[in-house]
């Protein structure tokens, strides 16, 4: 679990971000198969629904992402961002607006208008189906676990929409309706440079020359799948009641 503080006027109380287990999605049984909800597939609902009342974030484990597969998805990751600068920007297909495939450098984004560009650069690639997907000047065997790691992910969303929809007590099919094509879904591999921490200005308000790896900043898509490098920092989240969570994130069972 991640752990923060919640302050709340005089007191202070902790904050904890959910982790739920997604194994029972992932069997063919209950809503998979269009039957009733198993008590595992119920008790994981539920914690969905607590979760997105209160931070909008759950820790999700057992969603089918092996940890061998986990292993090679962030070594390709490496090797594609560890090329030289000049190989990545004159021989990676550029990110195009039309697509939203391809190669992001440093300084191309900037989520929080207010700062700065994002010290970050990217690489996204979607459902192979759609044909978009350009793979030049990517190392031996990209291509390979990029496509294999989409695959995976596929599924996880599919199941994680079941999830949501019993969360909300909706049909169990509500969400799946719109993930037929998966032609709004983005699998996008993310490199942070180390950078010296933000220098923020009084109130609420950054500082104008601040800049950090990524501004603050809401997902526009129905969820995201966030995963992390070993010893990687967590996002910081604030919950619909204030306070934040920050920090490492855990590991399976923590």
């Amino acid at each position: 679990r991640l752990a923060g503080i919640r302050n709340s006027g005089s007191s202070t109380t902790a904050l904890m971000v959910a982790t739920v287990d997604l194994s029972p999605f992932m069997a063919d049984e209950g809503v998979v198969v269009g039957a009733a909800p198993t008590a595992s597939q119920l008790a994981g609902a539920k914690a969905i629904d607590l979760a997105c009342r209160d931070t909008g974030f759950v820790q999700v484990i057992n969603f089918g992402v092996s940890a061998e597969l986990r292993r090679r998805a962030f070594a390709a990751a490496e090797a594609l961002f560890a090329q030289p600068e000049e190989h990545k920007r004159e021989r990676l297909a550029r990110l195009q607006p039309a697509t939203n495939t391809g190669y992001a450098p440093v300084g191309l984004e900037s989520l929080n208008r207010a700062r700065p560009a994002d010290l970050k650069e990217a690489f996204n690639l979607r459902r192979p189906e759609l044909g978009l997907n350009n793979f030049a000047g990517c190392p031996n065997g990209y291509e390979e676990t990029a496509l294999e790691l989409w695959r995976a992910l596929e599924l996880a969303a599919r199941r994680y929409a079941l999830a949501c929809a019993l969360a909300l007590g909706l049909e169990t099919d509500y969400f799946l309706r719109s993930l037929q094509r998966f032609d709004l879904c983005t699998l996008r591999m993310l490199h942070y440079p180390p950078c010296d921490p933000p220098a923020e200005g009084r109130g609420r308000q950054p500082v104008s020359s601040s800049a950090i790896r990524v501004g603050e900043h809401t997902d526009f898509g129905a969820y995201t799948f966030l995963l992390l490098g070993d010893g990687a920092q967590g996002l910081q989240v604030k919950s619909v009641a204030g306070g934040e969570v920050g920090g490492a994130a855990g590991g399976e069972g923590e």
